[in-house]
């Protein structure tokens, strides 16, 4: 399934996702010494209110701050679809995790899939082993004729067991000028995203690639070490997104 049907899904499903929360502000006013809260909105072109209540509605202010995170994930995403709807040709991305693959392997499936750049998506690009530290990789790549760059704006500084709802929220804020660095890359190479984890669904590699797909940038986006569909990275990264924040 290409990312463009999966995206139009999504689409689909986040517009019936947002038509389940409010949508408005809370309002207070005061008088005397008590405060009342009101739900300011627009219906039919008209601003109206409806009384809340005495109590401070901060089940209700959530909601409303949810609604317009998704909002703002399904201005994204349509922008994303224009994109890819206007573009002629194929964009692709591939993500790689080096755990417990030697060097000579590391190579033979870069070279097999085409690559010729590697963006290191490590918030640090150190390793035990040296061939995957920093110097060492970019001139070991460099013999193979594959170009490196290390990129950290893009790595991932959380451990705990909620990182990836923390780091796909980090990711929607980033500088707009580092995607499209990204995109540039895209452009002119067969690019793959590098980090250590070799199973992509537990790694923050999938989650920047995600992000390219919402953005419109790349058309297939595959991993390189476990070969799951990437019907089922798309999903997976999606459940992310939807997770109420």
């Amino acid at each position: 399934m290409m990312m463009r049907e999966l995206l139009e899904a999504y689409k689909e499903k986040l517009e019936e996702l947002i038509s389940t929360y409010p949508r408005g502000s809370v309002i207070s006013r005061k008088r005397g010494s008590r405060v009342y809260y009101y739900l300011k909105y627009w219906e039919e072109g008209r601003a109206k209110e409806k009384y809340i209540g005495k109590e401070f509605p901060a089940e209700l202010i959530e909601a409303i701050q949810e609604r317009r995170r998704l909002e703002a994930e399904l201005k994204k995403i349509k922008a994303g679809l224009r994109r890819i709807r206007r573009r002629k040709g194929l964009y692709k991305v591939w993500t790689i995790g080096y755990e417990k693959l030697s060097w000579e392997d590391f190579i033979k499936v870069l070279k097999e899939n085409g690559i010729d750049y590697v963006v290191d998506v490590r918030l640090n690009n150190f390793s035990m082993r040296p061939e995957y530290r920093n110097g060492n990789l970019l001139k070991g790549l460099a013999k193979e004729g594959i170009g490196y760059v290390h990129m950290p704006e893009f790595g991932n500084p959380y451990k705990n067991t909620e990182w990836q709802e923390l780091f796909t929220h980090m990711l929607s804020s980033l500088e707009d000028s580092l995607f499209q660095r990204l995109r540039s890359l895209l452009k002119k190479h067969s690019l793959a995203l590098l980090c250590y984890e070799r199973n992509p669904l537990e790694c923050h590699r999938s989650i920047i690639a995600y992000e390219l797909v919402k953005r419109g940038f790349v058309d297939v986006w595959r991993d390189l070490r476990e070969g799951f569909p990437e019907d089922e990275l798309f999903l997976h990264c999606q459940n992310i997104s939807c997770a109420k924040q």
